[in-house]
């Protein structure tokens, strides 16, 4: 698996297939550990990322900077602390598992987890082509700014059938292999605790996998406090994350069409497309696929004209990458545009 599945990063070259060939030596362990520096990857000092097998799975370790400063109080984030003391005391000193996706709202979930529990909590992140290739270097940043440290495993959501049929399940299929990965992982971990960052306003938008985390029995603070989006904004800029406005960010299988085929070539072209038009200071953006070769772009409605201002180079860029069709939605950006006829939301 380890060796397949770094050749399908090192295709697309993926940040994390690029550092993964970075060993520089061993540590006591032999073959079963080595380190490589990522210190560009942090604002101080020399941090080090531990590469471990497992049953032939490769899990990156980000050591966690000793900075465990709770950078405000509010009734919010004392409710929210508090919720890790009740849920994991210091009478079952076990380790919590935080699934980290780089959000505003695994953020928040991460920073109250280390306040309350310090080193026993963990963040899990699960990476795929499905990732924009800039992610895993700012979530090792956030990482690094909450002070927690920070595992990444590769998913394998890829390789299911099921999920690559692109169907309206997407979602539910995607979720439920990443949460059994976090599962098991905390199982050998023998952790007390896995949370992830669902809040109390998904209930009301269209989210499939928050049935796969039902069924599985994964744990959601945020929801389970009623934190609306607003409240955990609010928190991270009371604590100080740079995450605090970050727009919400899906995975890339979102841009692409409900029935076409999901590969990491089609994400990869489209993540692309986007990386160039962002550069363009355009955000939020969508480039969503609706066939091979036919890409839409929403951008926000007052910034129309201004990329079609921009056609040429975009299109220049956009033929480059396979794209014949290119068009602008003139209703301008919506989240979810891509999903089912009444979820809209």
């Amino acid at each position: 698996m380890a060796g397949s599945s770094q050749g399908r990063f090192a295709k697309r070259n993926h940040p994390i297939a690029r550092n993964s060939a970075r060993r520089v030596n061993t540590v006591p362990g032999g073959a079963d550990a080595g380190f490589f520096p990522v210190a560009p990857l942090f604002s101080r000092g020399l941090v080090f990322v531990s590469q471990v097998f497992d049953n032939g799975r490769k899990f990156f370790v980000i050591k966690k900077s000793r900075d465990q400063k709770m950078m405000g109080v509010s009734p919010d984030s004392i409710r929210l602390v508090s919720w890790f003391r009740r849920h994991n005391t210091l009478s079952d000193p076990r380790e919590c598992l935080v699934a980290f996706s780089g959000g505003v709202d695994s953020a928040v979930v991460a920073k109250a987890a280390v306040v309350a529990l310090g080193e026993r909590a963990v963040a899990v992140c699960a990476y795929s082509p499905s990732m924009p290739r800039s992610q895993p270097r700012e979530i090792a940043f956030l990482a690094e700014k909450i002070g927690i440290e920070l595992i990444m495993v590769e998913s394998r959501e890829f390789d299911d059938p099921a999920y690559t049929a692109n169907d309206v399940e997407r979602c539910y299929h995607c979720k439920t292999i990443r949460m059994r990965q976090i599962l098991e992982l905390g199982r050998k971990k023998k952790c007390g605790l896995v949370v992830d960052g669902s809040n109390g306003d998904d209930a009301s938008d269209y989210r499939p996998g928050k049935r796969a985390l039902e069924e599985l029995g994964v744990i959601s603070p945020l929801a389970e406090l009623r934190f609306s989006k607003a409240d955990v904004r609010e928190l991270a800029f009371q604590w100080d994350l740079p995450v605090h406005d970050k727009p919400a960010e899906p995975c890339l299988s979102t841009r692409i069409l409900y029935g076409l085929e999901l590969t990491p070539e089609r994400l990869d072209r489209v993540d692309r497309a986007e990386q160039f038009i962002r550069s363009l200071r355009f955000s939020p953006l969508r480039v969503r696929m609706h066939a091979d070769d036919h890409v839409r772009i929403e951008v926000d409605e007052e910034k129309i004209g201004e990329i079609v201002a921009l056609k040429a180079p975009i299109l220049s860029h956009l033929n480059a990458l396979g794209f014949r069709f290119v068009s602008v939605d003139l209703e301008g950006f919506r989240s979810g545009k891509m999903n089912p006829p009444g979820n809209n939301r």
